[in-house]
């Protein structure tokens, strides 16, 4: 039996339309999801506006140009400036700026510029953090150390970059010089909204820490333990990093015991149980994260079970996620992967034209 050309080409063509109409269908939805990306974005920059507005001072997560025209000249930088690695043969000076971006219990991260030592007038900013430390206080120069160590060993897209550490001042001060990312901590951006961060907002935040996840426990092989919202940076095209690796430990290490490691607020329960530090720790400590940005900081009077319960709660796919990564058993818990791939995250498959890396 002959095959009919005609027949043949009206079929063909049928199927080109349907294919488009597909296609339409799936386009005007990434759009309606972009839209409506773009206006929380927005709602949420005015509300930050005022709340900076409000207390004084300029929104620290939009302030490069600023941050340039506070680079210290060679010629007055004093001892603020230093070799990388202790060497000068590399030829790479870093100077630090007077400008703060933050401060900590054990020290604080200012604005700095490294660039050839020949020609120190042209560089490129970078963040460079100071933590001081003495005899007495071994601790934290250990601390340092480690999270230099740790930094060291990670490059990725959702961390942030380790330029070079220099011990200074016969040993009492360690610099950590870092690629500087124009962004502020999500403590910030939480505090300076008043009604708690939009659906879409907190679905694209929790697929770039689930990618930061699946790099830490896959192939760096690291718990981070210390997640929160101070330790995640966002900025004005809302990239996304995560910070504060000094209490980060390798999975399975024997110093795993939470007895003799930081905890925080954000620790999971079952860390205790279980006596020692897993993977699904982070995955705990990220969904208490994100249901303080869909909640708010303080919902629940600080009580993270409340919070969680209340998450877990919600209605539709967000209700769901949060039952998979805020179970109280450890081993009910998914997985970062598991929850990369999770029905709920499937809006941001594609991500909005918004969001640049």
């Amino acid at each position: 039996m002959e095959e009919d050309p005609d027949l043949r080409e009206k079929c063909l063509f049928r199927l080109q339309c349907a294919s488009c109409e597909v296609d339409s269908v799936r386009e005007k939805s990434l759009l309606g999801i972009q839209a409506d990306f773009e206006e929380d974005s927005m709602e949420k920059k005015r509300q930050r506006d005022a709340f900076f507005a409000e207390k004084g001072f300029e929104s620290r997560g939009f302030f490069s140009h600023y941050a340039l025209k506070t680079i210290p000249h060679r010629t007055n930088a004093s001892k603020n400036f230093f070799w990388h690695e202790n060497d000068p043969s590399t030829r790479c000076l870093y100077q630090i700026a007077d400008t703060r971006l933050c401060q900590g219990r054990r020290g604080r991260v200012r604005v700095g510029r490294y660039s050839d030592a020949d020609d120190a007038t042209v560089g490129t900013v970078c963040a460079i953090k100071t933590i001081f430390y003495d005899d007495h206080r071994p601790r934290i120069y250990m601390a340092a150390k480690k999270e230099a160590d740790t930094m060291r060993k990670i490059q990725h897209s959702n961390f942030v970059k380790l330029y070079t550490t220099v011990e200074v001042y016969g040993g009492t001060q360690t610099h950590i010089a870092m690629k500087f990312f124009d962004g502020i901590d999500l403590l910030t951006w939480e505090r300076a909204s008043s009604e708690g961060f939009g659906e879409k907002t907190i679905c694209h935040i929790a697929r770039e820490l689930l990618q930061g996840l699946i790099y830490l426990h896959e192939t760096a092989g690291l718990i981070h333990c210390d997640l929160s919202l101070k330790h995640i940076l966002m900025d004005s095209h809302f990239r996304v990093k995560i910070i504060g690796l000094s209490h980060a430990i390798q999975i399975g290490s024997k110093d795993s015991s939470p007895v003799s490691h930081h905890l925080s607020s954000n620790t999971d329960a079952e860390v205790f149980r279980l006596n020692k530090w897993m993977p699904s720790a982070d995955i705990w400590s990220m969904g208490i994260v994100l249901a303080q940005l869909a909640f708010g900081e303080h919902h629940g009077h600080g009580d993270k079970s409340a919070l969680a319960k209340d998450a877990r709660a919600m209605p539709g796919k967000i209700g769901d996620f949060f039952e998979r990564c805020l179970a109280r058993r450890a081993g009910n818990r998914w997985d970062a992967r598991m929850l990369y791939r999770h029905q709920w995250l499937e809006n941001l498959s594609v991500q909005p034209s918004l969001i640049i890396d």
